[in-house]
C-alpha cells in the first residue's frame, strides 16, 4: 500500500460548524478511510491554514479515486491534494 499525505481544506461553513460544535472527527474520517479499504493512520488540523492533514494507507489508485470523492461529495471540502509519501528507509532502498 502507499502512505498518502492528504491535505483538506474545509469550506468556511465546516470550519464555522467546528468552531460552533467541537469534537474529535477522527473516528468519523477513519470511517471514510475504511469503506473504501484505506487506512487512517494520522488526522491533524492546521488552524492557521484552515488545513486538514490525514495520513493514511491507499491501496491503488481506485481506492484513492473513492476516497476522494467521498469527501468531496460531502459538500465539505474546498479542496483536497493527495501526495504519495515513502519513508526515508524507503526512499534508500530505492537509490
Amino acid at each position: 500500500m502507499t502512505r498518502y499525505l492528504i491535505e483538506h481544506s474545509p469550506v468556511p461553513q465546516a470550519a464555522a460548524a467546528v468552531i460552533k460544535n467541537p469534537q474529535d472527527r477522527t473516528e468519523a474520517i477513519r470511517t471514510i478511510f475504511e469503506s473504501v479499504g484505506d487506512r487512517l493512520e494520522h488526522y491533524y488540523i492546521a488552524f492557521e491554514e484552515n488545513t486538514i492533514y490525514l495520513v493514511g494507507e491507499i491501496p491503488d489508485q481506485d481506492s484513492l479515486a473513492a476516497l476522494v470523492t467521498s469527501i468531496w461529495g460531502g459538500g465539505v471540502s474546498m479542496s483536497i491534494k493527495a501526495k504519495p509519501n515513502i519513508t526515508a528507509t524507503e526512499a534508500v532502498a530505492e537509490c
